[in-house]
Formats: structure tokens, sequence, C-alpha cells
């Protein structure tokens, strides 16, 4: 593996880090709270599907459309740049793959951060 392939697969996997906390800290502040692992260690095979499972609970639980629907497209898209991350490890010839990581990160952050803040306004429970 090449050292800038090295340092892209880095910078990808330090983001990935960073949007899951995002999401992580979100699934805590719901009304029914969702608790995903923390770390100072994460692993894909712990926190890959702990997202599919609360993907899955999240159109179970009572609340807010607006936020639900949000909360679901941060964990889809979290889901789908970390399995990009992943083939790109592997794939280091494949010229798209970082971008549609990075892509698909900006997604589930700006998803996470609307759920986020409308639960901050005190959105959550179906009223």
């Amino acid at each position: 593996m090449s050292d800038d392939h090295e340092r892209k697969i880095e910078e990808l996997t330090h983001n990935l880090v960073r949007a899951y906390e995002l999401i992580r800290r979100v699934c805590r502040r719901l009304p029914l709270p969702i608790l995903l692992p923390g770390g100072p260690v994460y692993e894909a095979d712990t926190t890959m599907p702990a997202v599919a499972r609360a993907a899955v609970i999240i159109q179970d639980l009572p609340m807010d459309e607006g936020i639900r629907s949000d909360l679901f497209a941060a964990c889809l898209s979290w889901l789908s740049a970390s399995k990009v991350v992943m083939w790109l490890i592997s794939h280091e010839d494949d010229p798209t793959a970082a971008a549609e990581a990075m892509i698909l990160m900006i997604a589930a952050n700006d998803a996470a951060i609307e759920a986020g803040a409308a639960l901050l306004e005190g959105g959550g429970l179906d009223e």
C-alpha cells in the first residue's frame, strides 16, 4: 500500500469515527435513547452492526417523522460510507471511492446535525 493511499485511508477512517460519534450522540438523546457502543477504539465489526440495528430500531420508535427520517438517513449514509472505505482498503486503484466515501460522510453528518438540532428545539416524541 502506498503512503498516499495509507494517508487517504487514515483520513477517511478518522472522518468515519467523527460521523459515528455524532450519530451516537444524537441516538443517545432520543426520547427513548438508543445506546451505540463508544470507545477509545472503534472496530467495524462492532460499529457497523450497531448502526444497522439503530436504523431498524429508529423506524419503530415513536418520534417526530422529520427526526426519524434524518436519523435513518444518517445511519444509512454512514453505513454506505463505511462499506466504501472497506472496499477502498483493498482496491487502491479505485479512482472515485474516496470521494464517494466523503460525500456519504457529509450526508451522514448533515442528516445527524438536522436530527440533533430538531431534538434540541424540543422535537422528539410524536404529539
